[in-house]
């Protein structure tokens, strides 16, 4: 498949997500909810990266090891 073909189904994929994060952003705000959701989000985004770290440094704990 040629690179513009790439292009367009990946600009065409991306744009609904792009506005559905951009319209529940200002839902979010119009509302006044965004700081009550802003925690958890973060607190999400955190777990997550620490558990992608403490994963990732098993794995190649467990690697060296074989």
């Amino acid at each position: 498949m040629s690179r513009w073909r790439l292009l367009v189904l990946t600009g065409l994929i991306a744009a609904p997500v792009l506005f559905l994060i951009a319209a529940g952003s200002y839902l979010l705000w119009e509302r006044g909810w965004w700081f009550r959701v802003w925690w958890p989000m973060s607190g999400c985004l955190a777990l997550a990266y620490f558990l992608g770290w403490r994963w990732q440094r098993k794995w190649k704990e467990k690697d060296r090891n074989d």
